[in-house]
């Protein structure tokens, strides 16, 4: 079996990061962190090795890639239903969909505006 990573940059600066690493300490998954800082150029060619969207996080799991944080919240979902990532119940699971989506790939003024840094 192939060694599980999760390749993100910062989680004190990067909330898709940090989310990536959430979804999967609270999935229980046993994994290696893979940092790769965000300004350096030459981490930016590794992460597209690592990621085809040249993006963080990025699941290696089972031989198995995944480079979304919400793809990632649904793939952790499907292997470790128990942890309880998403709803049991279809309609709450579709809801719960519904909000991460918008929030996912909205409200960009606010998170312009509002950038993280724990």
């Amino acid at each position: 079996m192939s060694k599980t990573t999760l390749t993100i940059s910062s989680k004190t600066y990067s909330s898709w990061s940090l989310r990536g690493w959430l979804l999967a300490r609270f999935a229980g998954l046993e994994f290696e962190e893979v940092l790769v800082p965000p300004d350096d150029a030459a981490a930016r060619a590794e992460i597209l090795l690592l990621s085809p969207s040249i993006l963080v996080p990025c699941l290696h799991h089972q031989g198995v890639t995944v480079w979304d944080t919400l793809a990632i919240a649904e793939y952790l979902n499907e292997i470790h239903p128990k942890a309880g990532l998403l709803p049991e119940d279809r309609a709450a699971r579709a809801h719960c969909r519904a909000i991460c989506g918008e929030m996912h790939s909205g409200f960009a003024a606010m998170r312009s505006a509002l950038p993280m840094n724990l």
